[in-house]
């Protein structure tokens, strides 16, 4: 184990957590739920941001420092290094899980796969943590059960 590890570990497992607690303590609830459809849908649409924004990153640095051969960044986390997880590498072997299961899938649906996989748990999240405080949001404010859209 190297020092990148840790430090690629934290910044991956560590990091995203430590700053949702920070907004949920700082900011939770100290805004209005939106109520209409259309908002509601932007909301879902911005939760989803985190996963392009991970994938986009993480593949184009990955693709950057195996192009450049640079030294790996997150050293045995796969099986080149380059990436945080073998799935995302498009051209490695290693990454092909549904290969390793027998099933005929190339590595980029295999990815496609996992990802919608992602955003459908991202949305189930979104669908959590929404709805329960558009709940208690309601409570708090009677007079708007009246005026929702929904």
């Amino acid at each position: 184990m190297v020092w990148y590890n840790y430090f690629a570990w934290t910044l991956l497992h560590g990091f995203p957590q430590l700053v949702g607690i920070i907004y949920l303590v700082c900011f939770y609830q100290k805004y209005e739920i939106p109520l209409e459809s259309k908002q509601v849908w932007k909301l879902w649409g911005f939760s989803l941001i985190p996963l392009f924004g991970y994938l986009t990153f993480f593949m184009l640095s990955g693709m950057f420092f195996q192009v450049t051969n640079l030294f790996p960044f997150f050293g045995d986390m796969s099986g080149t290094g380059h990436y945080p997880y073998d799935f995302i590498d498009l051209f490695h072997k290693k990454g092909n899980y549904a290969a390793a299961l027998g099933l005929p899938i190339n590595n980029a649906t295999q990815l496609l796969i996992i990802y919608l996989f992602f955003l459908l748990t991202q949305s189930l999240y979104f669908v959590i943590m929404y709805f329960p405080a558009r709940h208690q949001f309601l409570k708090k404010n009677p007079q708007l059960k009246k005026s929702t859209n929904n």
